[in-house]
């Protein structure tokens, strides 16, 4: 419950200010946040007190930690996908064995070297208690034995670390050369901080909608383009408020969703500046309703390119929902059993229908016409926590750079944005392939192939929160062959749990 408080407070926030909920009742409705966004922890420390056990009979405790805590990452079910490894992905030569072994990999090596460091002091601080040795002494001594494996394979730790990270920063040496030589897109992040509407408030007014189509946005489109031409403009998640849409057609002008405005304001930029345009939209169609057979609308969190001769062209539907936020698990028991008044109103219906496929999109140079010049990767908000999603999209095509679309302002000014970027900044180095991350109301930035934050070319290195700002980029486009990890993906999480299954059985089998 600490660390939930801890970590994942902005839940609260939506939850009041959004969702018109009490402190009271939201902290009642936090308490199953807090089980599922944890599992992790108490499905470690009962495997690990287990495997404690039978220690003797077992391969050196540090690998078993490290193998447990990378099938708890793995298999714990997750409301917001963190892990172990995300604790250490800051350490630059470390975090670039993600290439091979994804964020898991990190987790890997995090626990691995935690529980040897462990080992080794609780060895020091046990013989100095004892008054065995003194302090200089113990150290020594421990050192020496190679407690922190158990006295078995005792070099295996330091010179894993060591090629790890030898081979980490040659890596980065030569992911710094393959950004020099690659081709790069000029890319403008627009960050309008278009407001949400709390509870109880209903929809944007239309004269402000209006004002963000016509003024806010064109001029800051028109700052972004100070720095020079513009390969690629990209709008972030809900920069048009009331879930507008530029797609023209029967059931979006029933529903009220069709805004000639926003059309005409994405063909305007996409002319004018001779740009490819991508911004978020809401899509809608209809499908036959199970229960009643009968065809009804459904609606799709979505995403748009818009060519520099504005022509209007692909489009992305998201495919991973956010539970709780863009539907509800079990919302037809809930509704019908009447404990759908507990969830938040702002949150309560399933309001979107999950995308068909992972596919990459289009984006366009400007010769004659429109020239389509190669493809990107478009993940919408949460997605991009997901590896095992992200890497899906190589089955359509090989992506030159990542674009993350997000929308943060539910959780108000609060640490959730930075997490969200620090969760989702391990991909840039799982595919090698750069993020461009933009966000409505903050933190926008770039990540590079080697998972470092960039300094743009205008504008901050990140955008501030709840402010209206502009970046700009040369992102470098990366069209060499998918990373060992992208190919292979989490294979070796199982040969590693049955080579530690098979050395437990071999162990075991000569300890009778």
């Amino acid at each position: 419950m600490f660390l939930c408080l801890f970590s994942f407070y902005w839940m609260l926030h939506l939850f009041s200010t959004y969702g018109g909920l009490n402190i009271a009742l939201g902290l009642l409705i936090f308490i199953p946040y807090t089980i599922l966004l944890n599992l992790k922890i108490p499905m470690f420390l009962v495997a690990f007190g287990f495997a404690k056990r039978f220690e003797t009979k077992l391969p050196p405790m540090w690998l078993v930690a490290a193998t447990l805590c990378v099938l708890t990452d793995y298999l714990a079910p997750q409301v917001f996908p963190w892990y172990w490894g995300n604790l250490a992905g800051k350490n630059r030569p470390l975090s670039q064995v993600a290439e091979f072994a994804g964020v898991y990999g990190i987790s890997f090596l995090h626990f691995a070297g935690s529980y040897a460091l462990y080992a080794l002091f609780k060895t020091i601080l046990h013989s100095i208690a004892q008054g065995q040795e003194k302090a200089s002494e113990a150290v020594m001594s421990a050192l020496k034995s190679g407690a922190w494996s158990d006295n078995r394979g005792k070099w295996a730790v330091p010179t894993l670390f060591a090629i790890v990270l030898v081979w980490g920063y040659v890596r980065l040496y030569q992911m710094a050369n393959v950004e020099k030589q690659s081709p790069h897109v000029r890319v403008a992040m627009i960050q309008p901080n278009t407001r949400l509407p709390r509870a109880g408030e209903g929809l944007i007014p239309r004269d402000e909608v209006r004002d963000i189509l016509e003024n806010r946005i064109p001029s800051l489109v028109g700052k972004a383009a100070a720095a020079g031409p513009l390969d690629m403009i990209v709008l972030p998640e809900s920069a048009v408020p009331n879930n507008l849409t530029t797609q023209d057609n029967m059931v979006t002008r029933i529903e009220g969703i069709y805004s000639p405005e926003f059309a005409s304001m994405m063909q305007k930029l996409a002319t004018k500046y001779k740009a490819t345009v991508y911004a978020n939209e809401v899509a809608a169609d209809v499908k036959l309703d199970r229960v009643t057979g009968r065809p009804r609308p459904i609606e799709f969190n979505s995403s748009i390119v818009y060519s520099p001769d504005g022509g209007r062209r692909e489009y992305y539907h998201k495919r991973t929902l956010l539970a709780f936020g863009e539907y509800i698990p079990g919302a037809e028991f809930l509704d019908s059993s009447g404990l759908i008044a507990l969830v938040p109103e702002a949150v309560r219906y399933s309001r979107f229908e999950r995308g068909e496929s992972a596919h990459n999109l289009t984006y366009y140079v400007k010769k004659e016409g429109a020239q389509p010049a190669g493809t990107f990767l478009p993940l919408i908000c949460y997605e991009v926590l997901i590896p095992e999603y992200v890497r899906s999209y190589f089955d359509d095509s090989n992506p030159g750079f990542i674009v993350n679309i997000t929308q943060d302002g539910w959780y108000g000014k609060t640490v959730e944005t930075y997490q969200h970027f620090g969760l989702g900044r391990i991909r840039a180095i799982e595919l090698r392939r750069a993020i461009v991350r933009s966000t409505n109301s903050g933190s926008s930035g770039f990540v590079n192939l080697s998972g470092d934050y960039v300094e743009p070319l205008l504008g901050p290195r990140l955008s501030g929160q709840e402010v209206e700002e502009v970046q700009v980029w040369d992102v470098p486009v990366n069209w060499v062959d998918p990373t060992f990890y992208v190919r292979f993906g989490n294979l070796w999480i199982l040969i590693l749990a049955v080579g530690v299954a098979g050395w437990t059985t071999v162990r075991v089998r000569s300890r009778k």
